[in-house]
Order: structure tokens, then sequence, then C-alpha cells
């Protein structure tokens, strides 16, 4: 019997050796479906169950576990690279320093959800895009709640193209051509706006309101912050969705925690370690000082947020569409309606309120919230890009590690070439440094 992650990784194998498979998978995830094929997920099925209706949950159940697997590199890979984790990565010429030599091997290197990023990123997408296809060819008779489960599929294929958009500075699909960020969050649009539509269909709010959160962090992303408003005025109070992790597997137990809390690779960059609202600290970033040393002596400093295997993740929730809400408004000229959205999370923190009517002032209070609200959950990254964030230290400054190198000013890391040389759309780069 062959489980349906081998069948992808089959198929992978099978455009390799110059046989037109059924589907297609992006080339880079074969590295991340062998890893994955190690352990049993929760709800993996066989190739000949996976094309059966009455397996249908099982097989979208599947698509969940890869996507959060891949969330787990997004969020550290993207503090590496963005601001949030410093030092410690052993050598210039990485995220770390904003620079990548010659051949980018993020995609081939490493193993599981970490290690594998673009690979596990590419599989997750593929995996529930395909999901999604299989059920709209079946019927309502054949499979209990499709309409529901469809949206489930659309929504976690678009969080998929969401995190590919706001971290790779292009990305492919399935042996395609290569796409800019804002060809993959037009695709992720069109993907939440059909999850929107079938999860109305299916009364599931649930659903529907993460559907309306992946959109308006989409539209957020492509520059469409009056329509990205639109979609987060619809978020109720108090709504939360978690990525959970039962730590039943290396590929489902919180690998932030065992990366970075248990490692002694990486270290939470300065800015972070006391970060405070008019002199009061701020409890939604909170670093600790171990004690220890990484394994270049620097002090190892590590998020409290995520104290085991087991602690969730947050992935979309009532406070991020409120800041979008706040960034739309002070941009639109209320900068008063920003204020008033800015005080309502420092009253739920329990930090002084902020006054200002100045709209440069309120917009880079609005920036800052986004860094505290959402420390260490992957969204820092899509802003250090969109926003062109502050380098620091800048470019040319000497990196600290490596003396005679520098760092880099690159935002976004460059599409493997892992990916390249298997897709025959795409052209292999002869990178010196990308920066």
């Amino acid at each position: 019997m062959q489980s349906v992650l081998s069948m992808m990784v089959d198929r992978v194998r099978g455009l390799r050796a110059g046989v037109v498979p059924l589907l297609l998978i992006s080339a880079g995830a074969c590295n991340a479906l062998d890893d994955l094929l190690s352990v049993e997920l929760p709800g993996s099925i066989t190739a000949e169950e996976a094309q059966s209706p009455a397996k249908a949950a099982a097989l979208a159940s599947g698509g969940i576990t890869l996507f959060n697997c891949t969330l787990l590199g997004h969020i550290v890979e993207g503090a590496t690279l963005g601001d949030e984790l410093t030092g410690g990565t052993g050598g210039a010429n990485t995220a770390d320093n904003r620079s990548f030599f010659l051949e980018y091997t993020l995609g081939t290197a490493g193993t599981g959800c970490l290690g594998n990023s673009w690979g596990a990123l590419s599989a997750a997408r593929w995996h529930n895009e395909n999901t999604l296809a299989l059920l709209q060819g079946w019927s309502d008779q054949e499979v209990t709640n499709r309409s529901a489960l469809m949206a489930q599929a659309a929504i976690y294929a678009g969080y998929s193209l969401v995190l590919m958009a706001e971290r790779f500075c292009t990305g492919a699909v399935d042996g395609g051509p290569e796409l800019s960020s804002a060809q993959l969050f037009d695709r992720a649009e069109d993907l939440f706006a059909q999850a929107i539509t079938t999860a109305t269909a299916a009364s599931n709010q649930d659903l529907l309101n993460l559907a309306r959160s992946g959109r308006a962090r989409t539209r957020l992303g492509l520059g469409r912050l009056a329509d990205a408003a639109s979609d987060a005025a619809l978020v109720p109070q108090g709504y939360l969705k978690n990525a959970e992790y039962p730590g039943t597997a290396a590929v489902n137990e919180n690998g932030v925690y065992t990366s970075i809390v248990l490692g002694d690779t990486r270290t939470i960059d300065p800015r972070y370690r006391d970060m405070r609202f008019n002199g009061v600290p701020d409890p939604r970033v909170v670093a600790t000082n171990t004690g220890r040393v990484t394994r270049w002596a620097e002090p190892l400093w590590i998020p409290a947020k995520y104290p085991t295997r087991t602690t969730p993740i947050r992935m979309a929730s009532w406070q991020e569409a409120q800041l979008i809400i706040a960034e739309n408004r002070v941009r639109s000229g209320d900068a008063s309606g920003a204020v008033a959205i800015i005080n309502a999370l420092h009253a739920a923190a329990g930090i002084p309120s902020f006054a200002s009517d100045d709209a440069a002032e309120v917009l880079q209070q609005v920036i800052y919230e986004r860094r505290a609200e959402f420390f260490f959950e992957g969204q820092h990254i899509g802003d250090f890009r969109r926003l062109e964030l502050p380098l620091i230290p800048a470019p040319g400054t000497p990196y600290y590690n490596e003396p005679n190198q520098t760092w880099g000013s690159a935002r976004c890391f460059p599409l493997p070439n892992s990916e390249r040389s298997s897709n025959p759309n795409l052209a292999m780069r002869n990178l010196t440094t990308v920066r």
C-alpha cells in the first residue's frame, strides 16, 4: 500500500526521470515529502483511498498538518532574515547577514519542517490545492460537509501561497514559470475568495473568519489597504485561530521550541529583549535570558511565548484584523481612528495609552504594534519587505562573526537553484552574492 504522500513523491521522481505525471508538484517539494514520509501523519491515507470520497476528510486533515509544518520554517527563517533573530549562525553569506552566496541551498539542506522549508512549503501548497480539486470533482452526496472541506483546503492552499509570497523573492508552482510575489498573492486571493463562498454555503463561521483573515493579509501584501480593511472589519472581536502541534512526531511538534528554545545557534535580537512602551515593559514581547550561550559564545535569549513542543502558534486573530484597519485609517487620513484601535490593544495588554494626532507618528506606532503583537509569529518578514523597514546594522557594516564580510541588504529569500534545476520553465542562476 502506498501512502498519499509517497504517491506525491513518486510523481515528482517521475518528472525528474522524464515521465509525465498525472499531477505535478513543485519539484522542490520532493525532499520535504521524503522527510514527512518517515512519520505517520494524522489523516494520512493510501493513494488508492485518496481517490475515494469516503476519505476526503482525512485527506483534508493531512493538508493542515503539512501547512502547520511549513509555518515553522516561515517563522524561524523569516525571523533570521528579518530582525527578530541575530547572530550565532556560524558564518556570513546566510540569511542572518542578509546575503546569500552562490547556490542558495534552502530547499535541499536539512530535514523536516525547518531545514527543508522551500520543499515543505511547496508540498503544503500542492497538497491543499490537489485536495480542493478532488473535492470539486465529487458531489455533496458523496462527501459529507464537502463545502466546508473545500473551504478548508482553499484556505490552507491560500495561506501556503501567502507565506511563499512574503518570504521568497519569487516562486513557482506545479513546474510552471517564475512568479512574482504579487502573482503569488493574486493566486492566494483567488483561493480565499473560493473559500469565502464555500464557507458561507457551509454556514461555517470559523472557516469564514479564517478565509477573511487570510484574504485581508493577502490584500495587505498587495498594497490594497482599503480592500484589506474591508475584509478585516468582518472578523469578530475575540477571533483566534491557532496552528496546533500535538507533538506526536517531529513533523507535528512546535519546531520553534525545538530549534530556538532548545537549540544554541541563534539568539533573540537585542531590540526585542526588553521592549517597552513609555518605559513600561510590553508583555506581548517577552524574551528570556537562558544564562547559556550560543555555540559562538553569544548570550542565548529565547522567546518566552513557546515554552513547550506542543505550544500552539497563532495563525490569525482579531488583533491582526484591527491593525490592518488601523493602518488603513492612518494612511487614509483618519489618525484618530487608528489611535483608538492602538489604545484598545494597549488596554488589553496593560500598557499606557498612546496619544498623537501626527499621521507619521501614528503610522510608526502602528508599525511598532505589529512588531509587538506578532512577535515570532511569522508576520514580521512580510512587514520587513512591504514597509522597507530599516536595515540594522546598515549594509556594508562589518559582519561580527566574519570580520572580512559585511551585512547585505536582501529582504527576501531567492528561489533556490534546487527548484530551478528541476523545473524546465526556470533558468539556473549563477549567483555571486544576492544582497
